[in-house]
């Protein structure tokens, strides 16, 4: 069965749409489900493969799968009680973090390239995109590669990360919290994931040392890293993402999307935090 049927058959209501999925709400069989609609089976396929090895290990709550279609999956309704705070979204899927590090599964997961040779590459095709785009860069990349030479560090250790860390993909329930949306999840490091916390908050003040220090406490007996290193993988994680964000801007998005992201790049670099 496809969506086009499924929807043909049950009551279903818009929620959101992202790049990847529109997710439905469906009235089924008297109950309440959450059904997903993805562009192609093949990225359903790429989140049935992480719920049913996340629920097969039994690493963190997640709700239940309980049907599969060519592109859609539907799933457990979560009732959301309230808004996650921070330190229970870190804690929550740091026990994915440590259960997995460095016991990676047999799953066909994306492993981001965090290298550093990675990145210098990346700064030189943005630098392109910034000259074909007639925009002014204002030493920006000049910056990056500085900050690139002197403090990029990413953590060597590695494990299952949920892809695309926020507060939307996290539903405290009256008795659990629970995590979803796995369709970007990956092979990293848990500051690669972390780091999406921070990029998704308005107002950073003191953020990075919040999001580090309660990474710290939930993760420092597994890798065996000091405060200090917490701090700089972390910023490291968020230099990546912001970085990259910047390239996605300047092909895709608006001129006030790209200065957004200069900004920000500037900030996590020690312009202004």
């Amino acid at each position: 069965m496809n969506f086009e049927e499924y929807k043909q058959i049950y009551e279903t209501v818009p929620l959101y749409k992202t790049g990847q999925s529109q997710t439905f709400q469906v009235q089924r069989d008297n109950i309440i489900t959450v059904c997903k609609k993805f562009p192609s089976p093949l990225e359903r396929a790429g989140e049935e493969i992480a719920y049913r090895y996340l629920l097969r290990q039994d690493i963190i709550k997640i709700p239940a799968l309980l049907l599969f279609g060519e592109d859609f999956l539907e799933f457990q309704f979560i009732e959301r009680v309230r808004t996650p705070e921070d330190a229970e979204i870190i804690k929550g899927i740091s026990e994915l973090y440590v259960k997995t590090l460095d016991n990676i599964p047999s799953l066909l997961l994306p492993r981001p390239n965090l290298t550093k040779e990675k990145i210098f590459s990346r700064i030189s095709y943005i630098k392109d995109e910034f000259i074909k785009n007639d925009i002014l860069e204002e030493g920006v990349l000049e910056k990056a590669k500085q900050f690139m030479q002197k403090e990029y560090g990413s953590c060597p250790h590695i494990c299952v990360v949920h892809g695309d860390l926020k507060s939307l993909h996290c539903i405290p329930s009256y008795q659990n919290i629970y995590f979803i949306d796995f369709g970007l999840t990956s092979i990293a490091n848990p500051w690669y994931d972390i780091a999406f916390l921070y990029l998704e908050k308005r107002d950073k003040t003191g953020l990075l040392e919040r999001l580090s220090k309660t990474a710290h406490e939930s993760l420092r007996g597994s890798f065996n890293i000091s405060e200090e290193q917490s701090k700089q993988y972390l910023k490291s994680g968020i230099f990546n993402r912001t970085l990259y964000y910047l390239g996605f801007a300047l092909r895709h998005r608006s001129k006030k999307s790209v200065e957004r992201a200069k900004r920000e790049l500037n900030e996590i670099m020690g312009e202004k935090i």
